[in-house]
This record gives structure tokens, sequence and C-alpha cells, in this order.
């Protein structure tokens, strides 16, 4: 994956484990089924009027708009919303992944682990060979 700052390669290590796993998830899923080298744009950034769980840690966001230009189609953004949602199955009622605008922003996948999430105990969501 690439980073659109220095600095969010060093948190990138410093933020909830599980999410690095899930945002390792996203890339080889961008990589393998559509050759787009996903671009991670925030992780400890606080933005007015957010829910707080980047600043804790637990979300990571990669770039879907840029310039107004969209790196994946609508067909790739379902695909890859679904694939993670499986994947990843959040136990609070809240999607583990999602694409969207926050405050008329660009266009991104924001990835999280909420606090209901307990992928801590049951890591059945890793299990590859299913």
């Amino acid at each position: 994956m690439l980073f659109k700052e220095e600095r969010l390669k060093t948190e990138f290590f410093k933020m909830d484990p599980i999410v690095r796993l899930m945002a390792i998830h996203f890339e080889v899923l961008c990589k393998e089924y559509f050759k787009i080298t996903p671009v991670c744009t925030r992780i400890f950034d606080d933005i007015k009027g957010a829910t707080g769980v980047h600043p804790a840690g637990r979300a990571i966001d990669f770039r879907n708009e840029t310039g107004g230009k969209r790196m994946f189609t609508d067909e790739q953004v379902k695909f890859l919303v679904s694939e993670m949602n499986k994947r990843f199955p959040g136990h609070d009622n809240l999607a583990t992944c999602i694409h969207h605008s926050f405050n008329g922003g660009p266009y991104h996948f924001h990835i999280q682990k909420t606090l209901g999430d307990k992928y801590d105990k049951d890591l059945s969501c890793f299990d590859y060979h299913k």
C-alpha cells in the first residue's frame, strides 16, 4: 500500500493490530482483483464531527477519489465493501468497511474496528481456509 504522507507509515504500525490486518487484507483484494495499489489517507487524524474512531487508532481510510477522478469503479467498490464485511463482520451492527464522503470530502473507503467488535478473542474471520 502507499501512504499519502510519510507520517502515515509510522502511524500504521501504531494503530490497532486488528485494523492493520484488515488494511492488509484490503490491499490484497485491491491488488489481486484489480491491480490497484490502495493509498492510505488517514489513520489518527481527527476531523470535526467525526466519532473519534480514528484518534483511537481503530480506523483507516483509503482514497478512492482525487481531483474529481475515481480509482475504483462502482462495481469494484461494491465488491471490496462486500468482501471486507464478509471477512470481518462487525459485532455492533455497524459495517466494518464503508465507502463514503465525509463532510463533502472526497469519496474513500473507511475501515474500522468499533468498540463492540471482538476480533481479539474471536479470530475466525482470519481463517483463509473457509
